[in-house]
């Protein structure tokens, strides 16, 4: 036999029986291959009534699968004697096979092979129309195709869709073997391959909006979302935080995870329905769109009020690390408003913030000459401090270092007295006193 998988017969001396000879393989006059005849033919060995170790099976060798004529011939040993049968002429174009498995909008994946090259991987090539997308290797293991072959089944390949056929445009690709024209069976096939979107909004409040967004036509790959105030685009910002449990549900890197600060338009206490959208389509999340309302959730406490300082701490929850005004007042009078913009890291751990939200005032000398009703108000509102109002009672005592004139005045004649000192108060009353005389 003499085919384009092996060449095979036996030979045999009959002056030498029960002793295997070579034979030699040649394409034309060219030598191929030299084996031993030492198979073991039982059929041959009933005719010439010796052991049999006469047959031989030669791979057909690839130089002669160029799709070209070959003579070929088998010699006895270095002889010029054909083997019965020889020469013939054999034709070996390659015997493709091989099928297209699956073809979708992440992997298009078979396999193939050529029946004339067991054993042997083969490329393939993707086109998208006559357009060359990619060749690659169809190497990969498939012990199906190997049983069905016969060989070792390293014939499989898996391509991963290429993102030019994701246009949501229908495209007829085929998958060809190697650089021939011949497509594999269930090619070519029609594809089109939008987006598909999948993503939750797990949490919108004053602090942040944060989920996960991705597109299943294009798994282990970032994309952005886009946060709106109804139809104003406030920000967009890629999801690529990691999300395992994300990862897990879709089978992929799990790179599809989002956090937006909660901008601050959104926190002038007024309802606002915001919505998250994958990338720059109209197509919300699914959580979205919902309304949120935003006005201060203010914190904040008098930790001390003295004749020398007023102080303590001041935040809005709805902005934390950011530092706020605070307003200081006697009764109903504005005294003095304040940045409370002092490093507390205590109120930092407390809040989980920056800390930046400690004040401290000077006591006000308006407030040092008795008792007065003392509140500390957050910003421009009515909102009090914990620990507001408290009453601060502060008196100074005078100290008198001169009176001028030396003299005292005399009763029935008009006199300025000009006295110099400290501590003294508005609106104080002052009683002079001569020799124990008032």
């Amino acid at each position: 036999m003499a085919d384009c998988a092996s060449i095979s017969g036996w030979a045999a001396d009959r002056n030498r029986l029960n002793t295997p000879i070579n034979v030699s393989l040649y394409d034309g006059s060219t030598l191929l291959t030299t084996v031993a005849a030492n198979g073991s033919r039982s059929d041959v060995g009933n005719f010439l009534g010796d052991n049999g170790l006469h047959g031989f099976t030669i791979p057909t060798p690839a130089s002669l699968k160029n799709n070209q004529a070959h003579s070929i011939s088998v010699k006895f040993e270095t002889s010029s004697n054909n083997v019965t049968g020889s020469p013939t002429s054999i034709t070996c174009g390659p015997s493709f096979i091989g099928y297209v498995d699956v073809a979708n909008c992440n992997t298009i994946s078979g396999w193939a092979g050529d029946r004339n090259r067991l054993n042997t991987s083969i490329n393939v090539s993707l086109y998208d129309g006559s357009t060359l997308l990619t060749t690659v290797a169809a190497n990969g293991s498939r012990s199906d195709v190997g049983n069905f072959l016969g060989d070792n089944g390293l014939h499989g390949f898996t391509i991963s869709t290429p993102t030019s056929l994701k246009n949501n445009q229908a495209h007829s690709i085929s998958v060809k073997f190697e650089n021939s024209a011949n497509n594999l069976i269930g090619s070519p096939t029609s594809i089109t391959c939008g987006p598909s979107y999948i993503g939750y909004v797990d949490a919108a409040n004053c602090n942040t909006i944060s989920g996960w967004a991705a597109d299943r036509n294009r798994l282990n790959t970032p994309i952005n979302v886009s946060l709106y105030d109804g139809s104003t685009l406030l920000t967009t910002v890629p999801a690529n935080g990691s999300r395992s449990d994300v990862g897990n549900f879709l089978g992929d890197n799990g790179l599809h995870g989002f956090t937006i600060p909660t901008p601050a338009s959104l926190k002038n206490n007024q309802p606002h329905p915001v919505s998250v959208k994958f990338e720059s389509d109209s197509t919300n999340l699914s959580g979205s769109p919902t309304s949120l309302t935003c006005g201060p959730n203010y914190i904040g406490y008098v930790d001390g009020a003295d004749c020398a300082t007023i102080y303590g701490w001041a935040a809005d929850r709805n902005r934390l690390n950011t530092s706020l005004n605070v307003s200081l007042y006697d009764g109903s009078t504005l005294l003095t408003t304040v940045v409370a913009n002092g490093s507390r890291p205590d109120v930092g751990s407390f809040l989980g913030d920056n800390g930046l939200h400690g004040f401290s005032i000077p006591t006000p000398n308006s407030l040092k000459n008795g008792t007065h009703s003392i509140h500390v108000k957050f910003e421009s509102t009515i909102s009090e401090l914990s620990g507001s109002p408290r009453s601060l009672t502060c008196v100074i005592n005078p100290l008198v270092n001169s009176l001028l004139p030396g003299n005292p005045p005399r009763k029935d004649t008009d006199q300025n007295v000009v006295i110099n000192g400290s501590g003294f108060q508005p609106n104080l009353t002052v009683t002079l006193f001569f020799s124990g005389r008032r």
